[in-house]
């Protein structure tokens, strides 16, 4: 099962402003500077970010897909506990909080939170009854 990441239009807008921006300067800068050029492809880098991220859940695994080349599989063995980290804000579409998922003995990976948060845990936690949720945010 595939769950998409909550986007905070806020910084959607942002970086999208500043794509344009450096998109513009592109044809106002002189031929050495490519202080401009490299700031709108790292702020693409950025906004893709936001769109290619998702979990996939399979029958024996959790596939975090971050951006176009960063993908983490995690067996359900493995997955020890979640914890939140960020802060809540009181919009059931978009956040700023991230979920940081332990696994092994000293593995981590912290990543966005899912669209379908309640949905993506219980599913988490019938396929690896162990593991933990901590400090669930107090508007859940």
């Amino acid at each position: 099962m595939k769950f998409k990441a909550k986007k905070n239009p806020f910084y959607v807008i942002f970086i999208t402003l500043f794509i344009i921006i450096f998109f513009i300067s592109l044809f106002f800068q002189n031929k050495n500077s490519i202080f401009f050029t490299l700031m709108m492809v790292l702020n693409v880098v950025n906004l893709a970010s936001f769109y290619f991220s998702h979990y996939n859940v399979t029958e024996s695994s959790l596939v975090v897909k971050y951006g176009f080349i960063l993908r983490t599989e995690i067996p359900f063995e493995d997955i020890r506990h979640i914890t939140y980290s960020g802060k809540t804000l009181r919009s059931e579409k978009w956040t700023r909080q991230q979920l940081e998922i332990h696994y092994n003995l000293f593995d981590s990976v912290t990543t966005f939170v899912p669209k379908e948060e309640e949905k993506f845990i219980s599913l988490l936690k019938e396929n690896c009854p162990h593991m933990k949720v901590l400090n669930m945010p107090a508007n859940k």
